[in-house]
């Protein structure tokens, strides 16, 4: 199903692109993060919402991620995984260029709730790596999930023998705090790809069968992949769980974000659109994974 959801800054402001972050759900609403791209350099807001349904949002600018904003070079903090721990705090994981390095890491935050205000760690959570590393270029976008034996990371990366063609890495953790990263385990071929293609943009869930499922997102598509491990992965199926030809007249999915709801994947897809004139712009689209 694919329909139109009302989020969208440009109601709030003068944003021409609505990158789709984190997407959630506490006390039986649905919450999202968005990050509100301008077209100059430099110019842009992240967006807290909620919803009952995911399709009419209460969109507001949410000044409690920009606190810590300062410590960041543009675009400033992209969140990816907002969770709520064991102990009832509320946790988010995000992406953000430091401003002493020219590539992206992760960090933590906390909170007392989904909206914030969040606490920065002091530590880096997932360095990019050393030199010739898989992530030297820098890491992106992680998807947690917690495990009875501990955290499970999906991240995206450049580095290594693929400077410029994106892979996801795998990192775990005893406490979601300190991360072991594990490599490469996700690349394009597994779902038809090339090796030169990207594949970016993980997010991951848990299986009844103790398996996990992992969504990435390849060309403009967004793909399903199973795992018994979260090591080895598989395609489950040749065609992709989204495709951008779903929403008329839109060229590609730019960014995407994902939600388990009552046994059921939702989706916030950004689409994006370009006018006769060649102005590029993206908007937010609801849609639900009715088969996985």
């Amino acid at each position: 199903m694919i329909s139109g959801a009302d989020l969208d800054p440009q109601d709030l402001g003068h944003y021409d692109f609505t990158l789709a972050a984190a997407y959630f759900e506490s006390d039986d609403m649905e919450h999202a993060y968005t990050v509100g791209f301008g077209v100059d350099p430099g110019d842009q807001q992240p967006f807290h919402a909620v919803s009952s349904d995911g399709l009419e949002w209460a969109v507001g600018l949410d000044e409690r991620l920009t606190d810590f904003a300062a410590e960041f070079r543009a675009p400033g903090p992209i969140p990816s995984t907002v969770m709520r721990a064991a102990d009832g705090t509320w946790v988010m994981y995000l992406s953000a260029l430091p401003t002493d390095l020219g590539y992206l890491q992760i960090y933590r935050a906390t909170a007392d709730a989904p909206e914030g205000p969040w606490a920065l760690d002091d530590e880096v959570a997932v360095p990019a790596g050393e030199a010739g590393d898989p992530d030297n270029l820098g890491v992106e976008g992680p998807s947690v999930l917690a495990t009875d034996d501990g955290f499970v990371m999906l991240y995206a990366a450049n580095g290594g023998d693929r400077p410029h063609a994106m892979r996801i890495l795998l990192a775990r953790s005893d406490d979601g705090i300190t991360w072991h990263k594990h490599g490469r385990v996700i690349d394009p071929t597994l779902c038809g790809g090339t090796d030169e293609d990207y594949v970016s943009i993980p997010r991951i869930f848990a299986l009844d069968d103790g398996g996990f499922l992992a969504l990435a997102l390849m060309g403009n598509d967004v793909y399903g992949l199973r795992s018994a491990d979260a090591s080895n992965w598989t395609c489950q199926a040749d065609a992709p769980l989204f495709s951008i030809s779903l929403i008329d007249g839109s060229d590609r999915v730019h960014s995407y974000a994902a939600l388990e709801r009552d046994g059921e994947i939702k989706l916030l897809v950004e689409a994006l659109f370009t006018s006769p004139d060649g102005d590029v712009t993206s908007n937010l689209w609801a849609a639900e994974v009715i088969e996985t």
